[in-house]
């Protein structure tokens, strides 16, 4: 029975599924430990979960990309971390169940209810993107991730709704900021910029980096820093127009990281002393308002140009259908006049 068992499983199974679950686990994994790694300073005490929840995003993503079939690689990867990182098992096992339920989820609410396109290059697909995979399944997954917590006495009951609260946060904001950059560079052809557009994409990138540092560096002072927090938006803009999808979603994960690195070493305008929570809060509403509105702007021009093209092929079918018919073919007002 076993061996019967086995052979059925192997049937839905091939060698480049178990690579692919494996490559994932590798990540999540990987991700998860350099999350918990020398992210938190002295002034911020380790917390169950950690900013920028990366696994998040990769296992919406990697769900989204290739399939239901990799949830297993998702579950694993999770349990693999919080092993490592000294939970019992069984609270192991509830956090890697609650990660990929949250992953599966997400991906069926999206395709069920919004027909999503990966490349997000419609303002439904990043409305919807926003309310399903960052709104509604990371509360299903941080109710399960802190249930398991509590059950497990990591947690307890004072401190659930303030852990629960810090972790839909952070898995929210992970997925917003790491899933686009997975998804609309993994389902698209590279672009191809060449000569001046690729010197543009540089110059975008340092100049980019050059405002996060003055605003999130060391010895940058108050006032400046809180002077520049608002000059990113150009460059967001520049990016949706210059680059599209692909620019908004780089861009957007490159001002988070920087964002969210400074703000833990204590830096920069969203950093207030002696509240994680709070500094998080103000981060995460920052980071999400760029993406968003990037996104959402690179969605709009990249169907503003599908309509216009698709509006110019209509024209030239009409035009030929026009200039090439044998009979007569006259357009008129509605007082008679002929116009062509």
């Amino acid at each position: 029975m076993p061996t019967t068992r086995y052979k059925t499983l192997m049937r839905y199974l091939n060698r480049r599924d178990l690579l692919e679950m494996a490559v994932l686990a590798t990540l999540i994994f990987v991700s998860d430990r350099l999350a918990f790694w020398g992210v938190f300073g002295d002034r911020f005490p380790l917390r169950p979960a950690a900013p920028l929840w990366i696994s998040s995003g990769l296992s919406v993503a990697a769900i989204l990309l290739r399939g239901y079939r990799l949830w297993p690689g998702v579950l694993g990867g999770i349990l693999a971390a919080s092993l490592v990182a000294g939970c019992p098992f069984g609270v192991a096992l509830g956090l890697g169940i609650a990660t990929s339920l949250e992953s599966v989820l997400a991906t069926h609410l999206l395709r069920r209810l919004l027909n999503f396109r990966n490349s997000l290059d419609r303002i439904s697909d990043v409305v919807g993107f926003v309310i399903f995979a960052m709104g509604i399944s990371p509360v299903v997954g941080a109710t399960l991730s802190v249930t398991s917590l509590w059950l497990g006495g990591i947690v307890s009951e004072t401190g659930f709704v303030s852990v629960w609260w810090l972790w839909w946060l952070e898995s929210a904001t992970g997925v917003l900021l790491l899933a686009p950059v997975v998804l609309v560079w993994g389902s698209q052809p590279l672009p191809r910029w060449r000569g001046t557009q690729l010197l543009e994409a540089g110059i975008l990138f340092l100049l980019v980096v050059l405002v996060e540092q003055s605003i999130y560096g060391q010895g940058i002072s108050t006032d400046i820093s809180n002077a520049l927090t608002y000059s990113i938006f150009p460059l967001v803009i520049w990016a949706a127009i210059g680059f599209g999808q692909h620019g908004v979603v780089t861009v957007a994960l490159l001002v988070a990281g920087i964002a969210v690195r400074g703000t833990i070493l204590g830096y920069g305008p969203f950093y207030v002393l002696n509240s994680y929570q709070t500094s998080l809060l103000l981060l995460y509403g920052f980071t999400t308002a760029v993406s968003v509105m990037g996104m959402l702007l690179a969605a709009s021009l990249s169907e503003y140009k599908s309509t216009a093209d698709a509006l110019g092929v209509s024209e030239s079918k009409f035009r030929t259908l026009f200039d090439s018919a044998s009979d007569a073919i006259f357009i008129h007002d509605l007082g008679g006049r002929f116009l062509e």
